[in-house]
């Protein structure tokens, strides 16, 4: 996964029946991470980095576990940098 919303990244948690979802990154829970939050809406399960700019977003360990039993999934990501971003600023200038 490559980020270029620097903003906010979303990351969507499925399991059935209703598991205990658990968030980490390097094997830290991001329970109590001033930059996350958790939600959910629906049955799935969200975590929000508020601002991936300033948060290493490189591995992040979704952990679900109810009574069928326990599952996890890594997600891996990596910021584009400020090439992108110098990149979006000319062609955004340009459309005005």
């Amino acid at each position: 996964m490559y980020i270029l919303n620097v903003y906010g990244v979303y990351l969507p948690c499925l399991g059935f029946p209703d598991p205990e979802v658990t968030w980490l990154h390097h094997g830290i829970p991001l329970a109590k991470d001033p930059l996350c939050s958790t939600y959910n809406q629906d049955g799935c399960y969200y975590l929000n980095i508020k601002d991936a700019a300033h948060f290493s977003v490189d591995e992040i360990v979704c952990r679900v576990e109810n009574e069928v039993g326990f599952a996890h999934k890594t997600v891996s990501a990596k910021m584009l940098g400020e090439k992108v971003d110098q990149l979006y600023k000319k062609s955004s200038s340009k459309m005005f």
